[in-house]
């Protein structure tokens, strides 16, 4: 990783320092834009997936807050026996 460059060409002691000299030894990877698009894609999907999956959320503790409330205030009755 870039980081791990850095920490091995940096010189010094108790804070080390970097110059220009190290930073143009840094090697970085570059992907295609065809790499890029296809990454961006999959981050796309899966943020539409956590957006559908929130909304559903939302949508189940509205009808348990529903619920809760109808119960609640009596609207509901719960049978004494519940057979299980």
């Amino acid at each position: 990783t870039t980081q791990r460059q850095l920490e091995n060409m940096s010189v010094g002691g108790t804070m080390p320092s970097i110059n220009k000299g190290i930073i143009l030894c840094l090697y970085f990877v570059s992907l295609s834009i065809k790499e890029q698009r296809i990454i961006v894609n999959r981050i796309k999907d899966v943020e539409r997936l956590i957006n559908g999956e929130e909304m559903y959320l939302s949508k189940i503790r509205c009808i348990r807050q529903g619920l809760l409330h109808d119960l609640l205030t009596g609207k509901v009755r719960i049978p004494e026996t519940v057979n299980i």
